[in-house]
């Protein structure tokens, strides 16, 4: 520290930023030194500094550029720059969601293979409870021939895909029990979380 200033080194280490990229905002008018040393150039930073550095790293975490926050910070608005800084968390936490949703919609198509495997190792008919599932769904029509039904299932993957919902890939027919018989009633497809919409099934 000099004169109750801080090096552009001091700087770095203090707040976990290179002395590269405080060079760069020095250079594109983002964040100017407090002082700079005429005979030695070096660069040296203010307390007050820490703060506007602090918004920087933020901002650079939401993958803001640098180069965005120029005019937020030469005008000095603030209110511009945090409805950027909300507008960008807003969008990385629609990002952790989808993520959080693929992550999930993996760990069931995982656990699906491993099932159809012990299943296609047995000869004998078996219950298995099931967790509640998310499913796409849509109403069961006779078809004579069985790419129909393929075709049926293709259809309701893309309409999974269009609304931008994870796809677990385990799909099957839901019967309805009546008078001791049991009729086919629905085709789905599976989904990692809910969604709103007519289609949307719960399968407890």
């Amino acid at each position: 520290m000099k004169d109750g200033l801080f090096s552009i080194g001091e700087v770095s280490k203090s707040k976990g930023i290179t002395v590269k990229a405080l060079r760069f905002y020095d250079e594109i008018g983002l964040l100017k030194p407090h002082f700079i040393d005429p005979e030695s150039g070096y660069r040296y930073y203010h307390a007050d500094q820490m703060l506007p550095i602090d918004i920087i790293k933020a901002a650079r975490s939401l993958e803001i550029s640098p180069n965005q926050l120029v005019p937020f910070f030469e005008n000095k608005d603030t209110e511009g720059l945090m409805a950027l800084l909300s507008e960008h968390r807003e969008k990385t936490e629609e990002r952790l969601l989808r993520l959080r949703n693929v992550v999930a919609g993996t760990g069931r198509i995982c656990e699906n293979y491993r099932l159809a495997g012990e299943a296609s190792a047995r000869s004998d008919v078996y219950r298995r409870r099931i967790a509640p599932i998310h499913a796409f769904s849509t109403p069961w029509v006779e078809h004579k021939d069985p790419q129909d039904y393929l075709a049926v299932y293709a259809a309701l993957d893309r309409r999974v895909d269009e609304r931008g919902l994870i796809a677990t890939y385990e799909a099957g027919v839901l019967f309805e029990i009546r008078e001791h018989s049991t009729v086919p009633s629905l085709l789905f497809t599976t989904v990692a979380h809910p969604f709103p919409g007519k289609d949307y099934l719960l399968i407890p």
